[in-house]
C-alpha cells in the first residue's frame, strides 16, 4: 500500500511557514495607499483612509518579515525548498520589492527611515535579480517551468525602484 503524502500546511510544528508569495499583498495594499493619497490631493478626500491603509500595509509587512525570517531560522529545510524550486523561488524577489514599498508609506512621516528601507529594498533586489538572471542564463530550464515570474526580480525590482526613488521627499 502505498503512502500519501502530507497536505502542505501554512502551520508545521506550531510555526507559521510564510511563501514568499505573501509578500505581494505588501505590493497591492502600498498601490491602494498610494492612491488613495493622490485621491486625497486631487479631489479633497478624507487623507485618514490613504494613511490608514498605510499603515496597515507596513504593520503586515512586519509581520510577514518576521514570520519570514523565522522560517529561515526554524524550517531552514522549508525555505531552502522554495529557495531552490525553478519557479517559487522568483517570490522571494517580493521581499525586497515590498521593503521599498514600506519606505514610500514611511516617507512623509521619516525621510531617514524611508531612503534607509530604500537602500536596504534596492541593494536586495537588485542582488536577487542579478542571481536569478544568472540562473536564467545557464539555460537547461525546462519549458513548462518557463513562466512570466521568472522575471518578476527583475523587471518589478526594476520599476518600484524607479517609482520609490523618484517618490521620496528631497
Amino acid at each position: 500500500m502505498r503512502k500519501s503524502r502530507p497536505k502542505p500546511t501554512l502551520l508545521k510544528d506550531y510555526r507559521a511557514i510564510i511563501p514568499a508569495s505573501f509578500f505581494g499583498m505588501i505590493l497591492g495594499l502600498a498601490g491602494l495607499g498610494s492612491c488613495w493619497r493622490v485621491a486625497a490631493k486631487l479631489w479633497h478626500l478624507p487623507t485618514w483612509i490613504s494613511e490608514a491603509i498605510m499603515l496597515l500595509t507596513i504593520a503586515i509587512w512586519l509581520v510577514l518579515l518576521l514570520l519570514y525570517v523565522g522560517k529561515w531560522l526554524w524550517a531552514r529545510a522549508d525555505a531552502l525548498a522554495e529557495f531552490e524550486h525553478p519557479v517559487l523561488c522568483c517570490f522571494i524577489g517580493l521581499v525586497p520589492v515590498s521593503t521599498m514599498f514600506v519606505a514610500l508609506a514611511i516617507a512623509p512621516y521619516s525621510r531617514a527611515i524611508a531612503i534607509t528601507l530604500f537602500v536596504v529594498g534596492a541593494i536586495g533586489q537588485l542582488s536577487f535579480g542579478v542571481y536569478r538572471s544568472g540562473q536564467l542564463w545557464m539555460g537547461g530550464r525546462k519549458p513548462e517551468i518557463i513562466t512570466p515570474i521568472l522575471y518578476l526580480s527583475t523587471v518589478a525590482g526594476s520599476f518600484v525602484s524607479a517609482i520609490v526613488a523618484s517618490s521620496l521627499p528631497r
